[in-house]
């Protein structure tokens, strides 16, 4: 199979951080990298940024970029900028990201067919559950 390379984009901080979350439970992948829109950049700054890293990656088999939320800058500049550089033929961009989905795809380490990305973020889905405290009850845990 081929090289997968995984961008996470997001405003704020999240994308760094989730990045950071995943290398803490799964250690250093080393073609997991992040760029993020800040309080402290405009979007021609981040723009510039995403561009570079996208070059950075542009040979690899598969371009993953995971964003935080549909419509939003950081979603709508990957869109662009992959189409702009002739790489949508070879990347997946997902919106509304969660650190389980991340992790499950830095884990693959190879190439995701478009099934095994839909199941991919389908089972992060699921995981999403809300906790229930019930007293004396130790299943929810």
């Amino acid at each position: 199979m081929g090289e997968a390379r995984i961008l996470v984009v997001s405003h704020g901080k999240m994308a760094e951080g989730m990045v950071l979350a995943v290398r803490m439970v799964a250690g250093n992948t080393g073609f997991l990298d992040w760029v993020c829109l800040d309080e402290n950049s405009d979007i021609r700054q981040f723009r510039e940024e995403l561009s570079r890293k996208l070059d950075e990656i542009k040979d690899a088999d598969q371009i993953l970029v995971l964003t935080d939320i549909q419509g939003g800058s950081p979603f709508t500049s990957s869109i662009g900028l992959l189409a702009e550089k002739g790489l949508t033929e070879r990347a997946f961009v997902v919106s509304g990201m969660n650190l389980g989905l991340l992790l499950a795809l830095a884990l693959q380490k190879e190439i995701v067919s478009e099934e095994a990305l839909e199941e991919m973020i389908r089972q992060s889905r699921e995981g999403m559950k809300r906790f229930r405290y019930e007293e004396d009850d130790d299943e929810g845990l």
